[in-house]
This record gives C-alpha cells, sequence and structure tokens, in this order.
C-alpha cells in the first residue's frame, strides 16, 4: 500500500491490491464515492473510477466547496479527511474533466459520531495479604453483566486453605474462588492467566492448559495431550461461541477449538502472545513480543492460516511506519468497522491498512511520553465503539477515550505510581480494571455516571 500525504489533515491512501470489483455508478457514471467509515472527527471515503483514463484530474468537493484537487493514479482509492467536529453532518462529491466537460459522483453524506461520557464513579478493591510472603495478582478480568463478573490470578490470603485462583463478582462484593481441576490423576489449582465469558454458566479459562465451565463445575483439556504438541501453552482465548475458540500463549503458541476437536495452528512467530480478539469471528488478530529486545508482533488469522500482519522493531524516527511499528504488541482490539488499535510502547492504529500512532493520546509517538509523563507501559485496551475505549497500564493508567480526547479515570495517574493494571474489560457504562499494587491483587469497578 502507498501512501501520499496532501495535507496535514488529508491524504489518500493508494490501495494497489484491491481486488474487489467496484460498484458502478449511478446512470453509467465513471467515478463513484461512498463512505467506508467515521468517527467523531474522522471520515474515510472510497473513491473509485470505472471506465476513466488514468491518471485523472480529480476535485473532491465537501460541503459543496472545493477541498482537495487530486491527482488519481489508481482505479481504487481510499480518503481519509480529519479536519472534521463531532455529531456533524458533511457531504462530499467528486468530480472529473470528462473532455469539455466535468462528470460528477453522486453526493454522500457523513455524520460524524457524538463523543461519550468520561463521567465515571469508582470503586477500588484489594485482595491478598503481603503478609503470606506471596504476591497477589490478578492478570486477566472478564464481565457478563452488572451483577457478575470475573477475574483470575493467583491471591494469597491469611487462611491456610492455599491459593485462591479466581474471584467473582456479584454486584456487591468479589468472592475468593479455588477452582480445582483433575490433570493427568491429580486434582490442582492452577494459577490461571486469562478468561472469557460468553455469559453466566459458558466460561473458558486459560493457564497453560484450557477449562471449560459453568461457574460451578470446570472441565480441563489437556491440549498438549490431545493434539500431540508439548510446546502448546495458553495464556488468552477468544470466541464467538463455546464450541468455536481461539487460544493464544507462549513461544506463538496457537490452537483452534472447533466442536469438541483441537487443532493447533502455525503462528509464523515464536514471540510469547499476550492478547487475541476479532469483531467476526472472521479474522482474528493476536498481538505479542518479546520485551528485552523492543520487538513485536501483530498476527491475522483467517480459516485457519496465520500470518504476520504488522511487525514491530527497535527503530528510528525516520525508520518507524517503513514498515515497522516501535515496541510489542502486548493488546489488539478491533472496532466494529475494522480498524485495529494494539501497542504497549505505544498505541498504533491499522485502518484501511494505513499504520499510524494514536494521535489523540498524549506524547503517543516516539521521543514523547518522557519519563512516562502522560501515561505508562499499556497491558491491555477495550471498547465499545471508537468512540468508547478504555486504556490500562503501569504507574495506574486508566484511561477513557470518548472520541475527542483521553481522560484518566479513577485515582490520578502518576509516573511514581506502583498501582500496576493488567487487563480490563469494558461493557456498556461499566468497566473492571484488574491488576495489582505492591503485593496485593487490585480491582477498580467503575460505572457511568
Amino acid at each position: 500500500m502507498k501512501t501520499l500525504v496532501l495535507t496535514c489533515s488529508f491524504f489518500i491512501l493508494l490501495l494497489t491490491s484491491f481486488n474487489c470489483k467496484s460498484p458502478t455508478a449511478p446512470g453509467g457514471k465513471g467515478i463513484s464515492i461512498s463512505v467506508a467509515d467515521v468517527s467523531c472527527t474522522e471520515v474515510w471515503l472510497n473513491l473509485s473510477a470505472n471506465n476513466v483514463t488514468l491518471p485523472a484530474n480529480i476535485i473532491i468537493k465537501k460541503n459543496g466547496n472545493n477541498f482537495l484537487n487530486l491527482n488519481l493514479t489508481t482505479k481504487d482509492t481510499t480518503l481519509y479527511d480529519s479536519t472534521l467536529l463531532p455529531s456533524q453532518t458533511y457531504t462530499y462529491q467528486a468530480q472529473y474533466n470528462k473532455g469539455f466537460a466535468f462528470e460528477r459522483s453522486e453526493v454522500v453524506t457523513a455524520k460524524t459520531l457524538d463523543t461519550t461520557s468520561s463521567n465515571f464513579s469508582w470503586q477500588l478493591f484489594t485482595l491478598g495479604n503481603y503478609l503470606t510472603g506471596n504476591s497477589s495478582i490478578l492478570y486477566d478480568v472478564a464481565i457478563i453483566n452488572d451483577t457478575s463478573a470475573w477475574a483470575v490470578g493467583e491471591i494469597y490470603t491469611d487462611d491456610s486453605t492455599g491459593m485462591y485462583n479466581a474471584v467473582h463478582w456479584n454486584g456487591k462484593k468479589w468472592q475468593t474462588n479455588k477452582i480445582t481441576v483433575n490433570f493427568r490423576g491429580n486434582n490442582i489449582i492452577p494459577i490461571l492467566d486469562g478468561i472469557y465469558a460468553l455469559s453466566e454458566n459458558q466460561i473458558w479459562l486459560v493457564g497453560g492448559l484450557a477449562i471449560y465451565g459453568d461457574g460451578k463445575v470446570w472441565t480441563p483439556f489437556d491440549v498438549r495431550k490431545i493434539s500431540g504438541f508439548d510446546s502448546l501453552s495458553f495464556t488468552k482465548c477468544w470466541g464467538q461461541f463455546p464450541n468455536n475458540m481461539y487460544f493464544i500463549g507462549r513461544n506463538g503458541s496457537v490452537a483452534h477449538y472447533l466442536n469438541n476437536n483441537w487443532q493447533r495452528i502455525e503462528s509464523g512467530t515464536g514471540y510469547n502472545l499476550y492478547d487475541i480478539y476479532s469483531n467476526d469471528g472472521k479474522t482474528i488478530y493476536a498481538g505479542g513480543g518479546d520485551y528485552r529486545n523492543y520487538s513485536g508482533v501483530l498476527l491475522e488469522g483467517q480459516n485457519g492460516n496465520w500470518q504476520i500482519l504488522n511487525e514491530g522493531k527497535d527503530v528510528n524516527a525516520n525508520q518507524i511506519f517503513h514498515p515497522y511499528f516501535v515496541g510489542v504488541a502486548a493488546t489488539v482490539w478491533v472496532s466494529s468497522k475494522n480498524i485495529i488499535y494494539f501497542g504497549a510502547h505505544f498505541l498504533y492504529r491499522n485502518a484501511f491498512g494505513k499504520l499510524d500512532y494514536v494521535r489523540t493520546l498524549p506524547g503517543n509517538y516516539l521521543g514523547g511520553n518522557n519519563y512516562a509523563q502522560n501515561w505508562g507501559l499499556i497491558n491491555k485496551l477495550r471498547g465499545n465503539s471508537d468512540n468508547d475505549m478504555i486504556m490500562v497500564g503501569e504507574r495506574n493508567t486508566i484511561m477513557h477515550f470518548n472520541g475527542l480526547r483521553w481522560s484518566q479515570l479513577g485515582m490520578p495517574y502518576s509516573p511514581n505510581s506502583n498501582y500496576d493494571w493488567l487487563s480490563v474489560d469494558m461493557k456498556g457504562d461499566m468497566i473492571i480494571a484488574a491488576g495489582f499494587y505492591n503485593m496485593n491483587a487490585t480491582i477498580m469497578v467503575l460505572k457511568r455516571k
């Protein structure tokens, strides 16, 4: 993909590999324009040229006024405008000189999204007892509804019963749980790294092995033995249905569970994989990397075939996005319009094939955010939509994006804070973050006012 920057805020993406048949403009026109996606301040437009001799001079009109003059060299092009305001309506039209007359496309309308509220109340919960000499940590969290949520990890209390590996929220308080499974003839309480809840009684857990249960009865799957691959070790999972799940983990582990059958998938990487997500179940994304050498990977999977979509390396400001990003992809989330958000050291997005920083996040560029003055290392990002996202990480990073700006939630952010939020989930007006503070596990429950 080739990118041509025309102004600081409007550019085109030349889709040289676009292979879908473009729609024919009404009345047999040779040029057409359509809205691909909108955010609070942006719009993406698909421009198609049929029966047009290329290169061609194209004029883009915005609200009836000439806005952009471009030299079109490819049949299919994506236009991007970031000069917009929230909750406003804009019109676009394309025209080109055909002989002695202008030919115009249809007029299309784009309405930008409104901003969402960043006004949340919050409660902080501390679990575990450091006097046991063990550190309590929560690695992942899943919201089922307002009165039911789970967080998993390792919690050590002052009783003599040993480690707890899960806590359940009933809408008022958190209750510790010991999820015990029989593994190769022994009853074990595994440290749990991940959880994915499809409903109150359809819950997948991961902690090396995969575990499925209804909240009370749990069944382990010895995937290493079933698949014959001893290297598989899972830490996170995602799926549309309980019988159709994807699992990722250490050393590039990827597996697919479908109707009680397990299949190991070649991921193409040996990196540890930290997060997995899909917005449609057809294209799956996973992120990972190596914090020691500042490198990472964003994977894309379709129909059992996985490949590297974007790769992270320790490059300088002149090399970034040509084609590499910098750092690890510890988290990945995909909006309903297929905009991919990912990162750790920085927050990136892949929008219609163009890789860039999330430029609304303060200091989010190579050389910015010195000494973590704005936010800490990113561990997890989730959202309801492009204008309603939550990001958590080190140094008490809990930041909400309302479509226009990022706001710290809960306690104030501090580069010196020892709060480390490892995971977050968001559903409607509810957010739950999980992690640790010093040697205790911590949970924050936030509700939009």
